[in-house]
């Protein structure tokens, strides 16, 4: 989970830059995806802290609330990239037959 959490630092930086470059639509959905990627990363930190501190339970409340949000990120996420075709090829996001 430590490894995970650390490893999201740098994926919340490049989809950070990767938002900068929308408009639109694209634009509002990927606020919120961030967003609540970030929320989930944060409850992670918390967990990670609770566990720390010898609060197992809370440690599970809170990863298991950062796994709810971290699946309507990764949702969110796909409609970025089917949708909006963010992060793709442009050969790939619209085939020539």
């Amino acid at each position: 989970m430590l490894l995970g959490t650390v490893g999201s630092v740098a994926a919340i930086a490049a989809g950070w830059t990767d938002w900068a470059n929308t408009r639109g639509e694209a634009r509002r959905t990927g606020l919120i995806h961030g967003t609540v990627n970030e929320v989930a990363f944060l409850l992670n930190v918390a967990s990670l802290l609770a566990r720390k501190r010898q609060r197992r339970r809370l440690g599970k409340v809170l990863s298991g609330t950062a796994l709810g949000l971290a699946g309507l990120g990764g949702f969110l996420g796909g409609q970025l990239v089917y949708r909006h075709g963010l992060g793709v090829g442009k050969t790939l996001a619209h085939p020539q037959g």
